[in-house]
């Protein structure tokens, strides 16, 4: 008897499963983001070549996301007209992004949302959607949206793009772990109006469905002083600046260290105060200071080297002891002296 229960239990798993999975026509897996996309209208490709990429007619979607954020780049690579959006408001060109919150795959009341921009002041809003073809008043996100006109991963010649940072907060999965969306590009000059979705307000059946992506179990970085190739997990990325060394300390920007452990950091320019918020801690140093502070608890950044603190370099760079950061968030470092390469692993529990 116990057997047949349990025999029928994982059939009617199983078929769920199959139901979570084909009820959106498209299926497809983010990548996880090691090195987080700026948003800030330039496209740099170093940060989204390793972006799941999703062909449309008039360009693709790339998207991947990290522990707090979904970001996409809508690329239209065929809209190759400069229209001076950025003087005026956002009228002859923009992007609508549908999210069937709830992953029924029919619209809800007040629960599902579409994501837009309302101007060029990076400014990310979205409406609920009430029924068919009918929106409430706008809100403000959390995230950030800008537009752009130039090259990308996918086109030399410039062209319109749109590049988006949503919290994951606002963004609810189904128990899959994935979120459903569908999205319309609208363009004056050249004329394009596109909809990946037959119906985008009604039925959400053919919305894509996309399974968020989550760090690997071991994340492995590996540096080489004078280089700008950085491997995490054996994937190449490019530093803006190369790693160098200051009594007998590797230095390298901050970002390329934190942001592929799922952190972030923010910096403040009047006090010179760098704040790193990763895992469980939060980290404050200062330039040219050798006291930080993890969890409000000071502590020596170099117990032997008062000498070694962050440091700033143009064009605008914050610049920190590699080993100092890695092992205050649970880090094993290893450094080859021949080679001058250090490897940085990290273990989730």
């Amino acid at each position: 008897m116990c057997k047949k229960v349990f025999r029928t239990s994982a059939l009617l798993f199983a078929m769920l499963c199959l139901f979570a999975t084909t009820i959106f026509a498209q299926s497809y897996a983010s990548s996880y983001a090691y090195l987080c996309p700026t948003i800030d209208g330039k496209c740099d490709a170093r940060y989204w070549k390793d972006a799941l990429s999703i062909d449309f007619p008039y360009g693709k979607l790339m998207l991947k996301n990290n522990y707090h954020y979904l970001y996409i780049l809508i690329d239209v690579t065929e809209d190759t007209y400069e229209d001076q959006i950025i003087k005026k408001p956002m009228c002859e060109d923009y992007f609508e992004l549908y999210f069937d919150w709830d992953g029924n795959g029919k619209l809800t009341n007040n629960i599902d949302r579409v994501y837009s921009m309302c101007n060029m002041s990076k400014r990310l809003v979205y409406r609920y959607l009430i029924k068919k073809d009918a929106y409430s008043s706008v809100y403000f996100s959390a995230g950030t949206a800008m537009a752009g006109f130039g090259s990308s991963p996918n086109e030399a010649k410039a062209h319109r793009y749109y590049e988006l940072r949503i919290p994951l907060s606002e963004v609810k999965m189904d128990r899959m772990q994935s979120l459903h969306l569908a999205f319309r590009i609208y363009s004056k000059n050249p004329a394009i109006d596109y909809q990946s979705s037959s119906d985008l307000s009604g039925d959400m059946s053919d919305y894509i469905n996309i399974k968020l992506a989550f760090p690997p179990r071991q994340i492995n970085l590996d540096y080489t002083v004078g280089s700008r190739k950085m491997l995490a997990n054996q994937l190449e990325f490019e530093m803006d600046v190369a790693p160098y060394i200051f009594q007998k300390r590797t230095f390298l920007p901050i970002r390329y260290v934190v942001e592929p452990f799922g952190g972030f950091f923010e910096w403040n320019s009047t006090s010179q105060q760098l704040v790193i918020f990763i895992q469980s801690k939060i980290v404050t140093m200062t330039i040219n200071s050798p006291v930080a502070y993890i969890n409000g608890k000071e502590i020596m950044v170099d117990s032997g080297n008062k000498a070694i603190t962050p440091q700033w370099k143009p064009p605008g760079r914050v610049m920190v002891p590699l080993r100092f950061v890695a092992e205050t968030i649970g880090c094993e470092v290893f450094w080859d002296a021949r080679t001058q390469k250090t490897t940085v692993r990290f273990n989730r529990d």
